[in-house]
């Protein structure tokens, strides 16, 4: 299937009786890979199934942020083929555009939350991959700038910005300097975006952001404040699709050759 074929099914299937219910494009992303329903996910599969959501005029109606259910024009050709629209149904697209509103960037357009340190290889040249979905292809993340913390435990010890630098090499630099046995997991807040279609992190115009050092001042300043990390030695709603992290192979590989050595 194409991928608005399959966003159509999933919609279609989700039903009680007669009566559709709406459901969150990352749900739908998931029945479609679970359900093999398209023959390639690509890097940003929960990102193509939003597109295709928001570009499929009159297919899909929004009723709440990330949340859709097919329209009623839609549910009609599903029951009984009928193209034509009732009044009701012109009302309905009319509210669905009221709904729907101008499109916004945002703030923080790509996040990870609590990543292991140790799923990381720090010899070779470190790469920060993430996944937006099971069964994605992993996203090469090692250009992304933007804030970070880290963590003893569920502990914020440390919040830190990497915009000069992307945030793969800050970590890095902690794995050698005072913070080095400090900190065993990390998350990050990218400032970046990413590509939908190849992965490739895409940097912030200076439209949208004059400047980029004054506002990861901001945020780190309010991180800072707010959670009073022990190891930061001075003072100091609006999040897109979050990734998780995907372990790099090389580690896995070792792990896998120590253990046949031992064998």
């Amino acid at each position: 299937m194409t991928w608005k074929e399959a966003v159509k099914k999933v919609l279609e299937d989700n039903k009680i009786g007669d009566s559709y219910l709406p459901m969150h494009y990352r749900d739908i992303t998931d029945k479609i890979i679970e359900e093999k329903l398209v023959g390639s996910y690509g890097k940003t599969p929960a990102r193509t199934v939003s597109m295709t959501l928001t570009t499929s005029k009159g297919m899909f109606t929004r009723v709440d942020e990330g949340t859709y259910i097919l329209t009623m024009s839609e549910n009609n050709k599903s029951k009984n083929g009928d193209t034509n629209k009732t009044r009701k149904n012109k009302v309905t697209d009319t509210i669905n555009k009221a709904i729907a509103g101008p499109k916004k960037e945002k703030l923080v357009p790509s996040y990870g939350m609590y990543w292991m340190r140790d799923a990381i290889n720090w010899e070779s040249t470190p790469k920060l991959l993430g996944v937006e979905s099971t069964g994605a292809l992993p996203i090469d993340l090692s250009e992304m700038r933007g804030i970070y913390m880290l963590y003893d435990g569920r502990e914020v010890i440390y919040v830190g910005q990497a915009i000069d630098r992307p945030i793969i090499k800050r970590l890095l630099e902690h794995t050698k300097n005072r913070l080095a046995t400090r900190w065993n997991r990390f998350s990050w807040f990218g400032l970046d975006s990413i590509h939908p279609d190849n992965g490739k992190i895409i940097k912030q115009s200076e439209e949208f952001v004059s400047d980029l050092h004054s506002l990861a001042n901001v945020l780190e300043g309010l991180l800072i404040e707010g959670l009073e990390p022990r190891q930061n030695r001075r003072q100091g709603d609006n999040f897109g699709f979050e990734l998780y992290q995907e372990i790099d192979k090389d580690i896995l590989k070792d792990k896998l050759l120590s253990s046949l050595k031992k064998l």
